[in-house]
């Protein structure tokens, strides 16, 4: 038994009422809203030209429901699958919410895919459909540069789906040679070649596409690459021709082989002849392009901006929304 004499129970007891005392204070100092801190305050930064972009291409989608605006968009991932890349947006709306994934650009509602990694898993598929179907499909300044040659590769494309056998893999090849030879043909009968001393032969692939790469890159690695994958493919391309021992897979790699010659020398060729993409002045970025917005006035308003470090150019009216 402890006992305890009259002045420790004294002491005791005017702690006791002192911390009861200072708990009420806290109290009603924290039910004081004159005391309280203030909450803090999230800070709002403006929005980048790719984020713009998407913000706008959600609008144009949802134009049918005025009601539900877009409120914030924001970049949650970037992926590089197949030399392609991809950047998934988080974009909030006032009533719904989206994925938005580039390349090419769809929004997937996120009722039905819940993760931004089931949102890119359906977009992959349905991106690589689409680019199987699109096979033999380039734009029309690709085209241009040989169109009879673009023509021959589709005919093997064509070939390729309906061969059955060793025979028919074989002429897959034959059409593929034929492909590559049309481009070459077509690019020795131009004027930007007029100054060759010694010609090659019609059917030389190599030592053309030695002249072509030194005419189209003064980078010297570029060549290089041009050169390498254009033999390549023509190796290929000859074997499978006479190849007695043909499978499917052999077209399919020759076939895939001469797609990317051919696509790799059209744009280099069209690159050739245009100005190097710019870079931001403050960063050096190359997320530096023009872009547009409508004005608090209606007045549509254009710029440059880098989204990498936020440096913009003066806006400049551009036109205006109709009915203002």
């Amino acid at each position: 038994m402890i006992r305890v004499d009259g002045e420790q129970a004294r002491r005791f007891v005017r702690r006791t009422r002192l911390a009861i005392a200072n708990i009420g204070t806290r109290v009603a100092a924290w039910a004081d809203p004159a005391h309280r801190e203030p909450p803090r305050r999230r800070s709002v930064r403006p929005e980048t030209a790719e984020e713009r972009a998407i913000r706008q291409y959600v609008e144009a989608e949802s134009v049918d429901e005025p009601d539900d605006p877009v409120e914030s968009v924001e970049l949650v991932k970037r992926h590089r699958v197949l030399g392609e890349s991809h950047e998934i947006f988080d974009v909030r709306c006032k009533r719904s919410r989206w994925w938005v994934i580039t390349n090419l650009t769809n929004l997937y509602s996120q009722d039905e895919f819940r993760t931004a990694d089931d949102a890119f898993s359906f977009h992959l598929g349905l991106m690589l459909r689409l680019w199987e179907r699109d096979r033999v499909t380039v734009d029309d300044d690709a085209r241009a540069v040989s169109e009879r040659a673009w023509r021959k590769y589709e005919d093997a494309v064509e070939a390729m789906a309906d061969a059955n056998d060793t025979e028919d893999y074989q002429s897959v090849g034959v059409r593929l040679r034929e492909a590559m030879l049309a481009l070459v043909r077509d690019e020795s009968e131009r004027p930007w070649v007029d100054d060759i001393a010694t010609r090659p032969q019609a059917a030389n692939i190599k030592d053309w596409l030695e002249i072509f790469a030194l005419k189209i890159t003064a980078k010297r690695r570029q060549r290089a690459y041009l050169r390498s994958i254009w033999e390549k493919a023509w190796d290929l391309s000859v074997h499978l021709q006479h190849d007695s021992s043909a499978v499917p897979w052999d077209a399919e790699v020759a076939v895939n082989a001469v797609n990317h010659a051919l696509e790799t020398y059209m744009y280099m060729k069209i690159r050739s002849g245009k100005d190097e993409r710019e870079a931001c002045p403050r960063c050096s970025s190359h997320r530096f392009g023009p872009t547009t917005d409508w004005g608090e006035d209606g007045e549509l308003l254009s710029w440059s901006e880098c989204s990498a470090c936020g440096y913009a150019t003066e806006a400049e009216q551009t036109g205006v929304m109709q009915g203002v």
